[in-house]
């Protein structure tokens, strides 16, 4: 459409990559307003990343089955010999030098695919690969007579966006080096 056109025309304005996103976009078929074609596109907000999962939970959401856990990523710090404009602005890493620093993300597995099939992936301590939407969870405190809320991002997997790979399994490699034991 118009928009995503506009847009791609102007990659100054946006950073590199979000322009050639918005470019891809606006040539895809089903991407036009208007368009009678049924074509998932995917946010522009998706996010990938990879890192050790833990304190898996399962629970409902409304009626929505849910599975939730954690995802810890090492942040390397690419101050040292980095071109300026790959340099790291802000953030831990900076803060501890030459150390690397953890992130965490929250991620959300929302309804009866998306869920069941986390469930069955994610173990304590395994390496993986989550792809999905940077949503906030807004909560009131209810502490406060304030009708104040905090935002909190977290990672959103739905049945139809989003996957979560697993890369490795303490537990698969054990199974893996028993049978090749026998």
């Amino acid at each position: 459409n118009s928009f995503c056109t506009l847009l791609a025309s102007s990659p100054k304005m946006l950073g590199g990559a979000f322009a050639r996103s918005v470019a891809c976009l606006a040539r895809k078929p089903g991407a036009q307003v208007g368009s009678k074609v049924k074509h998932a596109l995917p946010p522009l907000n998706s996010i990938h990343v990879v890192g050790v999962a833990h304190d898996v939970q399962t629970g409902f959401l409304g009626p929505s089955p849910v599975t939730q856990f954690s995802v810890t990523t090492l942040v390397a710090n690419v101050d040292d010999g980095a071109p300026e404009e790959y340099r790291l602005t802000s953030g831990a890493a900076r803060m501890r030098g030459t150390a690397k620093a953890k992130e965490t993300y929250a991620v959300r597995c929302i309804g009866e695919e998306a869920a069941a099939s986390s469930r069955q992936r994610v173990q304590e301590g395994s390496l993986v690969e989550v792809e999905g939407r940077l949503t906030m969870n807004h909560q009131q405190d209810p502490t406060s007579n304030t009708k104040l809320t905090r935002a909190f991002p977290y990672i959103r997997i739905r049945d139809t966006y989003g996957s979560v790979k697993l890369l490795h399994s303490k537990v698969t490699q054990r199974a893996k080096q028993s049978v090749s034991k026998n």
